[in-house]
């Protein structure tokens, strides 16, 4: 969201919510193009109409049917499709995602993703729809406006390199603008932190 340009980054947390394979009630998605994609619950997508992050469920897909969302093609370019279909079926599945250092987001079936636990971690900024990044102008008014915390704010609850890896500093912006609570980031920490030194040990070569 920083370039608006197709990257690559390391794997930094993989959520295993189900490890072993049991029967979910699935939230089937069906794109323009062909793609589709499965879910359970709930999971991030970066919706074009609405310029933001938002969580497909069970309970809203019928809102967003017709919305645009984006796609990286074989050569590496971003393209728009769109929602056409969501069937809700029931799997016998093992449920997995998966959180980028740094960008946060993935790919999934080649479509523009973040968990649903995360999602406004990507809707700190304005973005420009066109090419699909912060609005550098907006994003520098914002940090220029709220500021951002430092490891100090941070120390007590995170490593530093956790702090680093997931762009923690910009977290000042969401919760000064009412977008996420302080309970909400609460939660957070305590959900990630069993499996921090794990992180951190995998990642620590790249520092």
């Amino acid at each position: 969201m920083f370039t608006g340009e197709y990257d690559e980054a390391s794997i930094g947390y993989i959520i295993n919510h189900d490890g072993e394979h049991s029967k979910h009630k699935i939230i089937h998605a069906y794109f323009s193009d062909g793609t589709d994609i499965e879910i359970i619950k709930d999971h991030g997508f970066y919706d074009i109409e609405l310029n933001k992050y938002i969580s497909l469920t069970e309970t809203n897909y019928k809102e967003y049917i017709g919305h645009h969302f984006v796609k990286q093609t074989s050569n590496n370019q971003l393209e728009k499709i769109q929602l056409v279909n969501v069937i809700i079926e029931e799997k016998y599945t093992g449920v997995y995602e998966v959180v980028t250092n740094k960008h946060l987001t993935c790919f999934t079936n080649d479509i523009l993703s973040v968990s649903a636990m995360i999602e406004e971690f990507c809707n700190i900024f304005e973005i420009d729809r066109e090419t699909i990044s912060y609005n550098q102008e907006k994003m520098e008014a914002d940090v220029d406006k709220y500021g951002l915390f430092t490891y100090e704010d941070f120390e007590q609850y995170i490593p530093e390199e956790a702090f680093e890896l997931y762009n923690v500093q910009y977290l000042k912006i969401p919760m000064s603008k009412g977008y996420i609570t302080q309970n909400e980031i609460d939660f957070l920490i305590q959900y990630y932190h069993e499996n921090i030194d794990k992180l951190i040990k995998k990642h620590i070569s790249l520092f």
